[in-house]
């Protein structure tokens, strides 16, 4: 008798136990704030080929639809700001749980911890943030112990426990943050998230030097520990350097990452030392640590010539096959747009315009006696060489223009083609341009221009080509 009843109260203990430690597994993830890994959790099990991981430089400029247009390899990018390698080690750990990759790529920026231009604590700041967003389990308890025993600073107890750290959101839950963890958050990006600014590096030299500088202890032992984890599940391990603005220390680091991947037989792509993706200094960085969407198309196609001739397997489901061909529509079709809207001229954003075979140009004129015949003159040899070069003919007489479908409509057929899809071209010279919901031009002295999605039936992008700019694609 006192046997059962040892038994029972046994079970009700490790029944009590258990519903705890899943009320509390389900609480932590309804509190903890969602991040991109969250997108990586609802990709398809068992579905990706390369795994990329590492800090932003990574995360900005490693396309993996772009690999898949080039190679069949399905990519994701697990990259995130300031990501330190044992934070890499435990996000490679943690995606090993529902993927099987062929190539894990690891960006060795975050082997340059406190030893470059971020400082540990710089580093701290931003990369715990991210890492806290893994989910309940031992593997964040082990990410947690490697950081407080890593990395430079020493924070709370609480701020290594996710319940502890966002607790005060329990007062401020709405049912949407219920939903939120039951929500599919995969993107198409697949992690990737380009920069599209630009900045002049163009007297950049790189430095010479043949000194071998030492990493931090700790990086460069979970820089082991990675790689000797991904040998153990004969995963091939790709370490790359991705191009920034270095300096004659950060050369230095990377003749170490040079020694220690010969030490341990592994590939190394180094695009830091030597100009060997021939990236245009003058337009290809977003700044001195990241390259932008020009810089990335170039790291991204060595990079898939590299996993093409590996010889990897590349053999997807029909609904898999599906899914990336409808993400590289997606995305192609977003960074069209996205060029489109950085046009530095007149005559490269009509061309762009035009290239992008679902945008329609529509553009108001506004002349109230501020242009003169050099004025439309200038406009008109902008637009020679154009798909609008007809324009320049009759810029004068007219007030609209759509260019749609390698069309040009003036007048009257401008403002029915506007009219059928709910915009108002003013016919009183001012340049306006509208929908029922707001105005979309600038209404400036010169060209107002607006751009039109005929597949998502929406403009999504207006700017004036005023006389005031001259003539250069101005928002603001």
């Amino acid at each position: 008798m006192e046997i059962k009843k040892l038994c029972k109260y046994l079970a009700i203990t490790v029944l009590t136990a258990m519903l705890f430690f899943a009320g509390l597994y389900w609480v932590t993830r309804i509190v903890t704030p969602t991040g991109s890994i969250e997108s990586f959790y609802d990709e398809p099990s068992q579905t990706i080929d390369v795994l990329v991981v590492g800090g932003s430089h990574a995360m900005c400029s490693i396309a993996p639809v772009e690999i898949y247009d080039k190679t069949g390899l399905t990519t994701y990018n697990l990259a995130t700001w300031s990501q330190p390698v044992w934070i890499s080690y435990h996000y490679i750990q943690e995606a090993l749980k529902y993927q099987s990759p062929q190539v894990v790529i690891l960006d060795v920026f975050g082997s340059f911890y406190d030893r470059s231009y971020l400082t540990g604590t710089d580093v701290d700041l931003v990369s715990d943030d991210f890492a806290q967003l893994i989910k309940p389990s031992f593997n964040l308890l082990g990410l947690n112990f490697s950081r407080f025993r890593s990395q430079v600073t020493r924070k709370p107890w609480s701020e290594y426990l996710n319940i502890a750290k966002y607790h005060s959101c329990i007062t401020q839950l709405e049912w949407q943050d219920v939903e939120k963890i039951f929500h599919d958050d995969s993107t198409t990006a697949k992690g990737y998230g380009p920069f599209y600014t630009m900045e002049d590096f163009s007297s950049y030299e790189y430095p010479q030097t043949d000194r071998i500088a030492q990493l931090y202890p700790a990086a460069e032992e979970y820089l082991l520990k990675t790689i000797a984890l991904l040998k153990e599940r004969n995963i091939t391990p790709i370490l790359v350097k991705i191009p920034h603005i270095a300096d004659e220390n950060d050369i230095a680091l990377v003749n170490r990452i040079h020694q220690l991947a010969q030490e341990q037989e592994v590939q190394f792509l180094d695009f830091c030392s030597t100009n060997a993706l021939q990236l245009d200094f003058s337009v290809d960085f977003a700044d001195h640590g990241h390259v932008n969407n020009y810089g990335a198309k170039k790291v991204t196609a060595a990079v898939a010539e590299h996993l093409a001739g590996l010889g990897l397997a590349v053999s997807h489901s029909d609904e898999v096959t599906e899914r990336w061909q409808q993400a590289s529509a997606f995305e192609n079709d977003e960074l069209q747009k996205m060029e489109i809207r950085l046009s530095k001229s007149l005559t490269e954003f009509v061309q762009r315009v035009v290239q992008h075979e679902n945008s329609a140009l529509i553009i108001s004129k506004k002349d109230t006696g501020g242009l003169s015949q050099t004025d439309y003159d200038d406009l008109k040899q902008m637009l020679k060489d154009t798909s609008l070069a007809a324009m320049g003919d009759v810029l004068q007489t007219e007030q609209a223009f759509v260019l749609v479908d390698e069309q040009l409509l003036i007048g009257q057929q401008a403002v029915d083609w506007c009219d059928q899809r709910g915009i108002d071209l003013s016919a009183d010279g001012t340049g306006q341009i509208s929908d029922t919901d707001e105005m979309l031009s600038y209404c400036r002295e010169g060209l107002n221009a607006v751009v039109y999605d005929q597949a998502q039936q929406q403009s999504y992008f207006y700017c004036s080509l005023a006389k005031e700019h001259g003539y250069f694609p101005y928002t603001q």
